[in-house]
């Protein structure tokens, strides 16, 4: 998430196993304004940049991942090196769900074909 804003969003699609989604959550105090030309741009700024974890539990299923607090610009090094780093973890997260998503199709096979 920046600023509240869900960027990227990642989920389980199994009933198998446990449900694990991740998204980078971003939002701007200020705006980007671009056009084909690039001669009219400003500076966005954020406030937050965190990445958001749904799990399977009925009490807790929500978790935040703090990656920028604060006010920053877009193009500063501590905005970029959050957003990477946000990237990164939303990533891996993604590919432990296919992997877990692959393993389940591949058991639920399994038990159809009569194997174990």
């Amino acid at each position: 998430m920046v600023d509240g804003k869900e960027l990227i969003k990642t989920s389980r699609t199994s009933q198998l196993g446990g449900v694990i989604l991740g998204g980078i959550i971003a939002g701007g105090v200020g705006a980007v304004i671009g056009g084909l030309s690039g001669s009219k741009t400003s500076i966005k700024k954020v406030t937050s940049i965190k990445l958001q974890v749904v799990i399977n539990d009925t009490s807790e299923p929500v978790h935040l991942v703090n990656f920028l607090e604060g006010k920053f610009k877009t193009d500063s090094f501590l905005y970029r090196h959050a957003m990477e780093q946000a990237r990164h973890w939303q990533a891996l997260l993604s590919v432990l769900i296919t992997r877990a998503d692959r393993e389940d199709r591949d058991k639920s096979n399994r038990t159809t074909l009569g194997q174990t």
